[in-house]
């Protein structure tokens, strides 16, 4: 369980809602895609002066959540409320948390525009209802387009609808047969021509590398 109590009413499962919980629990900075029991948790299991950008494509819905939250549940949390159309008027970096569970057509957009904005080292992109085709596509191209700066990709843990990217720095991509200086005789064991000691050879360079 997370080690904060909190309520919420809406379109999540409770599963969905532990996992989330304790993924928001002492989060700075957090930003999400599609407003109201997300935005319930975040405010109850985020810290205290933390930073909450909630985006959504509609107006109505945006006062009612904002409205929920600081009269029924008597919260007074930093949140800002971001229509879709005006997201770029966020200027703040490093999330470490960015939820996406907005309107199914806009996911992937706001996903791929929010990836920048996603704190390089154990930042958390998580996506709802991951056990649609269309959001585990999303995953898939998340994946496609920024596999190289993904360390963990954690699909509808615990039974949840929830999946977890953790973003990590930057690893360019590198030939390792160059990287690591390695001889034809290396490559396959079809060349004939290769050093008798070949085992020490490579346990030498399996040592200088373990980690």
């Amino acid at each position: 369980m997370s080690s904060k109590e909190f309520s919420f009413i809406g379109s999540l499962s409770i599963q969905d809602a532990i996992i989330f919980s304790k993924q928001v629990e002492n989060c700075q900075k957090v930003l999400e895609f599609g407003c109201g029991a997300s935005t319930q948790i975040i405010a109850q299991c985020s810290n205290k002066d933390s930073l909450i950008y909630s985006v959504d494509t509609n107006q109505k819905w945006m006062d009612g959540v904002k409205e929920f939250i600081t009269n029924e549940m008597s919260i007074n949390k930093n949140i800002s409320f971001v229509s879709f159309e005006n997201k770029n008027s966020i200027k703040e970096k490093d999330f470490d948390l960015i939820f996406d569970d907005g309107l199914a057509k806009n996911r992937l957009d706001f996903a791929l525009w929010s990836w920048s904005k996603l704190k390089s080292n154990n930042g958390k992109l998580i996506i709802h209802d991951t056990r649609r085709p269309g959001e585990i596509n999303l995953v898939s191209t998340i994946f496609q387009k920024y596999g190289n700066e993904i360390s963990n990709i954690s699909v509808n843990p615990n039974h949840s609808s929830l999946t977890i990217i953790t973003k990590k720095e930057l690893e360019p991509y590198s030939d390792w047969n160059v990287v690591e200086k390695r001889q034809s005789w290396m490559q396959s064991i079809f060349v004939d021509k290769r050093p008798e000691n070949w085992k020490e050879i490579i346990k030498n360079k399996v040592n200088e590398n373990y980690f």
